[in-house]
Order: structure tokens, then C-alpha cells, then sequence
């Protein structure tokens, strides 16, 4: 069940191709049962929170040129929640458009999240995590999920762990990958092409817990969590 929608509609943040810039914030929150997010965007930035929280809430902001803004969905399949929009046509063609996404998740659930150029940042989860974006950043703290793959073309990846997961993997063709976790040891790879590597986290090649990271030109490192 989905309540609470708000709108706050803003104007004019500058002036690109259709026309100046839009933008309106909506909120609302997510109820019933829902044990996995999936959500995904474009240029727009999607941040994702978990607290002891009850339920789902999102803010999605809304960009957009032209008179017509992006036609955002919600929808439970499953009992995974998928956010998601499409952009409006004109004369010539797909208007430019996007959607951000700030998202508040109770613990445990497994979350999907991906962009082509905004940035993904996760707070906090707990459940197992599958992220990707082309060339915006992923930033990730406070994780203590047990699962987490990560990939990027050219963003970098930053993952930190405030508990040992058993399974870590990171790709890219030439961002860069940091991940810091609590004391091992782990069987770490690190594979790069012409990137540099680090590995300071303790490794054993029998341990049960794994990290590997793999890129064709950034650089990887495996270091001690703070």
C-alpha cells in the first residue's frame, strides 16, 4: 500500500535543450510487506538509508524541460518495491528528464540500485546488496550485509564494513575500488590490467569469507576498516 503522496513543485533552475529546467519533490510512504528494494535512474542521484524505521518511505525529485515532467512509478511485485519512470515525448524526439531518489528502508531488506551517471550512496544496510552505475560514484558506509557485488565503467567504488561479509565483488574498466573491512581474514583477489594494488586486509587463500576485485585500469585496494 502506498500513502501519504506530496508534491512540491519548483521552478526554473536554468535552461537547457526544450526549455528551462523543472523541478518538484514528491513523498510518500510504502506499506504492507516489502522485502526488497529495487530501484533505478539516470543522471538523478539515488540515496539509500536503513534505520529501525517501519515501512518504506521515498522522496523522489523530479527534473525535467518542457511542460510535461517525468511519469514516476512505484510498485510492490513480490514483495520487492520497484521505483521507476519514463520521460515524456515531443517534436523532436525524448525530452530530457530525470528522477532522484532518496529512499528509507527498514533492516534486512536486499537492495538492487542503478545509474548510468548519478552517484548511488548507501547508509547502513544490512541486507544483501547488488549496485551498479556507468560513471557515477558508489559510496557505501556502515555495511554489514553478508553479500555485496558493486560495478562501474568509469565511477569509482568505495565500500566500507562495519561487520565481515562472506562475499565481496567489485568490477570496472577504469574506476577505482576501495573496500575496508573489519578484521579477517579473508581469500582476497585484487586482478587489474595496468591499475594499481593494494592489499592490506589480513589474507589467507583457505578463508571462507571472499573479496574480489577486478578492474582493467583502476586502481583496488583492501584495506583494515577504520
Amino acid at each position: 500500500m502506498i500513502a501519504g503522496l506530496l508534491g512540491l513543485a519548483a521552478v526554473t533552475a536554468g535552461c537547457g535543450i526544450g526549455g528551462p529546467e523543472n523541478t518538484e519533490t514528491a513523498s510518500y510512504d510504502v506499506t504492507g510487506t516489502v522485502t526488497a528494494l529495487d530501484v533505478g535512474a539516470d543522471g538523478g542521484a539515488i540515496e539509500v538509508i536503513e534505520s529501525d524505521r517501519q515501512g518504506v518511505h521515498v522522496t523522489e525529485t523530479l527534473t525535467w524541460t518542457g511542460d510535461r515532467p517525468p511519469q514516476p512509478t512505484h510498485e510492490v511485485e513480490g514483495g520487492t518495491l520497484v521505483l521507476a519512470y519514463t520521460c515524456p515525448t515531443g517534436w523532436g524526439g525524448m525530452l530530457h528528464c530525470d528522477v532522484g531518489y532518496k529512499v528509507e528502508i527498514p533492516r534486512g531488506l536486499r537492495v538492487k540500485a542503478g545509474t548510468d551517471s548519478g552517484a548511488v550512496t548507501l547508509r547502513g544496510l544490512s541486507g544483501e546488496v547488488e549496485t551498479n552505475s556507468d560513471s557515477g560514484r558508489i559510496e557505501a558506509t556502515d555495511l554489514t550485509g553478508k553479500q555485496v557485488v558493486a560495478g562501474t565503467d568509469s565511477g569509482g567504488i568505495s565500500l566500507s564494513f562495519a561487520a565481515a561479509p562472506d562475499k565481496v565483488e567489485t568490477s570496472s574498466d577504469s574506476g577505482s575500488s576501495v573496500v575496508r573491512v573489519p578484521e579477517g581474514p579473508y581469500d582476497i583477489t585484487a586482478t587489474t590490467d595496468s591499475g594499481r594494488r593494494r592489499v592490506d586486509a589480513a589474507h589467507d587463500g583457505a578463508a571462507p569469507r571472499k573479496i574480489t576485485l577486478r578492474s582493467d585500469s583502476g586502481a583496488l585496494e583492501v584495506l583494515p576498516a577504520r
